[in-house]
């Protein structure tokens, strides 16, 4: 089963590029144009991944971020933003997010970010499953 990734950002040529880019690259992939849209598509499409934009129309990506982790413990959350600054990335981070992306995106690391998020849960997963047969045996 492929990778879930949901982009939400409200320029319409960045949700076309990055959707085809990691379709191409065999992700499953959804769009969201804005804040509410995302959230209904969060809980429909289930993504892995989600990158999200600091600035939509309808709410702030940051502010987003809390609730959507604790409704979705698991997701990873990669903050994107054309007028980011270091005080708005050290915030998301500490929010939570994985990491903190300034447009224009740069596939080239958005490809390494993907790569070790997916290390990063595949770890997490084998160390949970060494957890429960360790349980198990005690």
């Amino acid at each position: 089963m492929p990778t879930k990734i949901l982009i939400i950002d409200d320029e319409p040529a960045i949700l076309e590029v990055f959707s085809e880019v990691l379709k191409d690259d065999g992700y499953s992939v959804a769009t969201a144009a804005t804040a509410q849209e995302g959230l209904e598509q969060i809980s429909f499409f289930q993504p892995d991944i989600l990158f999200l934009d600091v600035w939509l129309p309808d709410g702030d990506g940051v502010k987003l971020l809390g609730p959507i982790l604790q409704q979705h413990p698991g997701l990873m959350v990669v903050m994107i933003s054309g007028h980011g600054h270091i005080e708005m990335a050290v915030g998301a981070v500490k929010a939570g997010a994985w990491d903190f992306v300034e447009k224009p995106l740069s596939m080239d690391r958005i490809n390494i970010l993907i790569d070790k998020i997916l290390l990063h849960k595949k770890n997490e997963n084998e160390k949970n499953h060494l957890l429960r047969q360790k349980n198990k045996i005690l």
